[in-house]
């Protein structure tokens, strides 16, 4: 199997990431009642694609071991806390939407994939200063909105 579609469903508890077929491109699991933790670095090497958004994920992510070939991280929307390394994403990376949960710390902007193009980060808990003197210069859409972020001169 190489995409699997279960989103807006009524599925609960918690995601064995590690189950998942090795030859996997395409998760969708948005829009259920998902609940536990996400261990990201289970996700299979040939993910491209990971849709969580919208259910009762918790805990932190780690987005430094991410499969080399993911392109689009969907966790908006959940219960998700904690930092988050943004310097360590995939090189071919291009999408990451982490809108709607308790994250916190500082962010690093100065080092993103060169191929990112949106950046959803608004309504989470980061605060500090950000550099946004490096952004790369094909990005398209950086959504900061209601945290407590101050931007670096």
């Amino acid at each position: 199997m190489k995409e699997l579609h279960l989103e807006n469903n009524a599925f609960t508890g918690p995601i064995d990431l590690e189950r998942l077929p090795e030859k996997m491109k395409y998760l969708n699991v948005s829009e259920n009642q998902l609940s536990g933790s996400l261990k990201l670095d289970s996700l299979p090497d040939t993910l491209t694609d990971f849709y969580a958004r919208v259910n009762k994920f918790s805990g932190s992510v780690d987005l430094t071991r991410l499969p080399a070939a993911l392109v689009c991280l969907s966790l908006s929307k959940n219960q998700l806390s904690g930092s988050v390394v943004l310097t360590q994403l995939p090189v071919k990376f291009e999408y990451l939407y982490l809108t709607g949960n308790q994250l916190s710390g500082s962010l690093d902007l100065t080092r993103l994939p060169s191929r990112i193009a949106e950046l959803y980060l608004e309504n989470n808990s980061f605060s500090g200063t950000v550099d946004l003197s490096k952004l790369p210069l094909g990005i398209e859409d950086l959504e900061l909105s209601g945290n407590a972020l101050s931007k670096k001169v």
